[in-house]
């Protein structure tokens, strides 16, 4: 029968799983089965298939490759198997009731077959969406507007030159200068904290609650991935 080598079992990870998850789950076992740390008779032969799985999935085009390659194997092991299977022979009286009960025994494993394929597609459309939208939070925190050095040199002007005043103004004792200075500090403090929120309400708001919503939507699309996997 044919059939390829099953690297996401060879690195004990979910079919899903992401780059982060395959290079944490490959050094993991590196380090329990490489041979200078694992005295065992397979454990050479175990360290060479864990490279070979981990140079396909860490490799975003050869484990897309390879996924559509496992996907192929799977449904031609099945076939096959499918083929391979006996005939039924049954006694001149019973065939009738045997036939109609292989007639519902096949309609029932086509069925089953159907629904494994959707499924299987059905994941793939939402890790397709999910990586999409990874892509678009990535370009929107990009467009996330940094302070500039021209407004940290404006605030700095604008609390240094009150609270100079305020130190001459007690420096030569003058009471009234001082109170002068110190509503002056208030005031640039004031405008300056206005301006910074009146500045992140027009151009970080609007980009920081995309993001948020579309983590939102992949929460969602995790949630859905799962009830797949397990029903």
């Amino acid at each position: 029968m044919s059939s390829i080598k099953n690297f996401y079992q060879i690195l004990q990870i979910d079919p899903s799983a992401e780059p982060e998850v395959i290079t944490a789950a490959f050094r993991g076992l590196a380090k329990r089965y490489h041979p200078d740390v694992n005295r065992s008779v397979d454990a050479t032969q175990r360290m060479r298939e864990l490279n070979e799985a981990y140079e396909k999935l860490s490799n975003p085009a050869k484990r897309a490759q390879y996924d559509l390659e496992l996907q192929q194997s799977r449904i031609k092991a099945r076939a096959e198997k499918r083929d391979n299977r006996p005939s039924y022979k049954q006694e001149p009286q019973n065939t009738q009731r045997s036939q109609a009960h292989a007639y519902a025994g096949e309609e029932t494993r086509r069925k089953a077959e159907a629904e494994r394929e959707l499924k299987t597609q059905q994941i793939k459309q939402i890790n397709e969406k999910i990586s999409s939208i990874n892509d678009e939070i990535q370009l929107r925190r990009s467009q996330v507007p940094n302070t500039s050095n021209q407004d940290i040199l404006t605030v700095g002007i604008g609390i240094l030159i009150p609270i100079s005043g305020l130190l001459l103004s007690a420096l030569a004792n003058d009471f009234m200068l001082f109170i002068l200075f110190f509503l002056l500090d208030i005031s640039v403090l004031g405008y300056l904290i206005d301006k910074n929120n009146r500045f992140y309400r027009s151009k970080c708001l609007p980009i920081v609650s995309v993001i948020r919503q579309k983590e939102s939507d992949i929460k969602k699309l995790i949630y859905e991935r799962g009830k797949l996997y397990f029903t």
